[in-house]
């Protein structure tokens, strides 16, 4: 039976995927933009490649976003739809996580008590998401694109709060880095300059490890999915019929 899918078609679901996320990429680039030019970054020490990076993952995210919504492959279709679900509900534990970290006043062990199991409960989910995918297709591809799929879109949502709060509290996160051994070997004498500065340096390194975490952590859940139900599913490739 012919496919209803050709090359190059994308499903309507996949439409409007491809441009809410890369609605929320183009507000986060804006953010990164807003904030180098109210902080002067690029013309401090070291400062343009704070503002490059940031751009630099935002575009690779954006890249990413339109490779994964031009197939109608039912292992693609399932992979990037639970990775969603997922991964709105692990932005919202990370948006938690980020305000209680901003503003709680926490640290030591009350502070990893209160934000350890929203962040490590995120990259659970994120496996959790690999399993899924595996489990309702039999394909490993399926459950790495889930989990992969979860961990941007939580990323994506919880820079556009981490990249607002320095229009909002810039007293505060400034107050939490000083004194940091970061903000004494920048060779910075702007404290709050340098917030600016770290808010982009941490958004991009949560872009670029957020992957890599999904990548482990959906393969650890998919490879359990698969034992489980006694493999047979290919990388790529759906559930096998019979």
């Amino acid at each position: 039976m012919p496919s209803e899918w050709t090359a190059g078609t994308v499903e309507r679901p996949a439409r409007a995927l491809r441009w809410g996320g890369l609605a929320v990429l183009a507000v986060n680039a804006a953010l990164v933009v807003a904030l180098a030019v109210a902080g002067s970054v690029v013309a401090r020490p070291g400062g343009p490649r704070y503002l490059v990076l940031a751009l630099a993952g935002l575009a690779a995210y954006a890249g990413a976003v339109v490779a994964v919504t031009v197939t109608g492959e039912a292992w693609v279709r399932e992979g990037r739809r639970t990775g969603v679900v997922v991964g709105v509900i692990t932005g919202v534990m990370w948006l938690l996580n980020l305000l209680i970290e901003t503003f709680a006043g926490l640290s030591g062990v009350p502070s990893l008590a209160a934000t350890a199991p929203l962040l490590l409960g995120g990259f659970a989910l994120w496996g959790v998401a690999g399993a899924i995918g595996r489990r309702r297709t039999g394909s490993l591809g399926a459950g790495l694109l889930a989990a992969v799929v979860a961990a941007m879109t939580c990323v994506s949502i919880t820079l556009v709060l981490g990249f607002t709060l320095p229009f909002l509290a810039l007293t505060r996160l400034a107050q939490n880095i000083d004194g940091s051994p970061e903000y004494l070997g920048s060779g910075w004498h702007d404290l709050p300059a340098f917030a600016i500065a770290n808010t982009l340096d941490a958004g991009f390194t949560h872009l670029l490890v957020a992957p890599v975490v999904a990548v482990i952590t959906g393969a650890v859940g998919a490879g359990i999915a698969g034992a489980v139900v006694g493999g047979g599913g290919r990388p790529g490739g759906g559930r096998p019929e019979g």
